[in-house]
């Protein structure tokens, strides 16, 4: 039963399995976190994104080229990060790779998005897709401002430590706008990117259910 339900999501959407690697990423993770292959596994995940990423837009040649062009560099970042080793210094440059592939692959999605003058799964995958790939584009903004500004995030425990998992756990909240207050910012720029998101959380669902309703209603005429 659930190969032929995976068989036709292939068939329908590619963004499918960009959709699943970014599950995969956001809810394995924190399953396998502290154990010995907590890193690794990680790494795996991270490392299919941007591969994920460009077969998602792959429609369309020239968006494509610049994907791929933008994702080897994040995937090679990656690689290094997580099996190879990283100082302070070059940490930063990998996470500044991966966050603007991210950022870029978000609004080629987007863009598809509101290209389709109709609704059909292929939509709603990539609409899903979009939505977890602008929470991912945050967790490592939110990595990227905590490693040049250590402190920027402050957890309520008695140790303070914000680690992947806490950093993912907060951009999602953040961007469904639940605020639960166990982490929070603490520097000027930690701010401004948490409201940001949060601003981002609100107008993405406003404008795409009134884009998709609006779609589904010309369809329907149709």
């Amino acid at each position: 039963m659930i190969y032929p339900l995976w068989k036709k999501l292939t068939g329908t959407s590619r963004s499918i399995y960009l959709l699943v690697s970014l599950i995969l990423l956001i809810y394995i993770y924190p399953v396998v976190a502290g154990s010995r292959f907590a890193v690794y596994v990680l790494g795996i995940l991270f490392a299919t994104t941007p591969l994920t990423g460009v077969y998602a837009i792959a429609d369309n040649r020239k968006t494509m080229i610049a994907a791929t062009v933008l994702a080897i560099p994040a995937f090679v970042a990656i690689v290094w990060h997580f099996f190879v080793g990283y100082t302070v210094a070059n940490e930063e440059l990998i996470l500044i790779f991966i966050v603007v592939y991210y950022v870029f692959t978000t609004i080629a999605i987007i863009r598809n998005i509101f290209r389709r003058n109709t609704v059909d799964a292929d939509i709603i995958i990539m609409a899903i897709s979009a939505y977890l790939m602008i929470g991912l584009c945050f967790a490592v903004s939110f990595m990227l401002t905590e490693t040049v500004i250590p402190g920027s995030l402050l957890e309520g425990t008695a140790d303070g430590i914000v680690g992947w998992t806490d950093i993912f756990y907060f951009s999602f909240v953040t961007l469904t706008t639940l605020g639960y207050g166990d982490i929070s910012p603490a520097t000027p720029q930690a701010r401004s990117l948490a409201t940001l998101e949060a601003v981002c959380g609100v107008m993405y669902m406003s404008i795409l259910i009134a884009r998709l309703v609006s779609d589904y209603q010309q369809s329907k005429r149709s």
